[in-house]
């Protein structure tokens, strides 16, 4: 690596050994010591009490901004981003469990939407209808003739309404787009401007340092083309910039695992098998 602060780097990487250690030493528990719906429903439990209570703290100011001081829903980890990432989790993890034989759970819905829209995370309501979306187009009852077919009549009324009304849904979007950061959607064309600026000091990073700036040295004493001190807002860019294309193959074979895992396991659901 071109790290300037080896240590640092050896660090990080001595954290990351240390967490995958962790998650699959939690996994092999999760798999063959724990009833999994109940540890399901108690995650679940948290995650909702926890939603909630930031919700009311963000509205109300219940716990006096401990939560959310600054008007957007951060939780107990002081980023709104991370919190709403991990209310995102929460929300799948409940939809899978009420989906695998506990309905009532179903509940919990509710609570981390609020949750989640109180975050203002322009990025976690993206991954959210995009999970969603991957749902959905992967259902097999979706891919019906009629219902393909109501799918083409609705994108094609949307693309009448956007051609005719072009200039005016522009100005909303733009609108809506430089609001407030506790705006759904506002400050997004600010948060571009600011991500843009990063991803070129990886691009700089990834011609001068071909081998990686090491782990946890990206931007560590301001970017050399933004002078921005901020991480680079894409885990496939970090990773690159970080640990080179050496490392960022090694983290798209662990997604590509998990994706793979995935597909195995809705192949035994559709063979009888039930995790619950």
């Amino acid at each position: 690596y071109g790290a300037d602060d080896p240590a640092r780097a050896g660090l990080v990487v001595g954290v990351d050994l240390y967490l995958y250690l962790w998650f699959v030493t939690l996994a092999h528990f999760l798999a063959t010591r724990c009833r999994v719906g109940d540890v399901a429903v108690i995650f679940v439990a948290v995650a909702c009490a926890v939603a909630v209570l930031t919700f009311a703290d963000a509205t109300w100011g219940i716990a006096g901004g401990q939560f959310a001081g600054d008007k957007r829903a951060a939780g107990t980890f002081e980023n709104p981003n991370m919190f709403g990432d991990y209310l995102v989790t929460a929300f799948f993890v409940t939809w899978a469990t009420a989906a695998g034989g506990r309905p009532v759970v179903y509940l919990g819905l509710a609570p981390l939407l609020i949750g989640i829209y109180a975050t203002h995370s322009n990025g976690a309501l993206m991954s959210l209808l995009g999970g969603v979306g991957v749902f959905a187009a992967a259902h097999p009852g979706v891919w019906t003739a009629r219902r393909v077919g109501v799918l083409l009549v609705v994108a094609a009324i949307g693309l009448a309404v956007v051609g005719g009304w072009h200039d005016q849904l522009q100005q909303l979007a733009l609108e809506r787009f430089s609001g407030s950061r506790t705006e759904v959607g506002g400050a997004a064309l600010k948060g571009a401007d600011e991500r843009l600026n990063v991803w070129q000091d990886v691009a700089y990073d990834v011609v001068h340092f071909p081998t990686g700036v090491g782990p946890g040295n990206f931007n560590r004493d301001g970017g050399a083309v933004s002078g921005d001190y901020h991480a680079a807002h894409s885990e496939y860019l970090g990773m690159l910039a970080e640990r080179s294309v050496i490392g960022l193959p090694g983290w798209l074979g662990v997604l590509a695992a998990l994706v793979a895992m995935v597909g195995r396991l809705g192949a035994a659901v559709r063979h009888g098998y039930r995790p619950f």
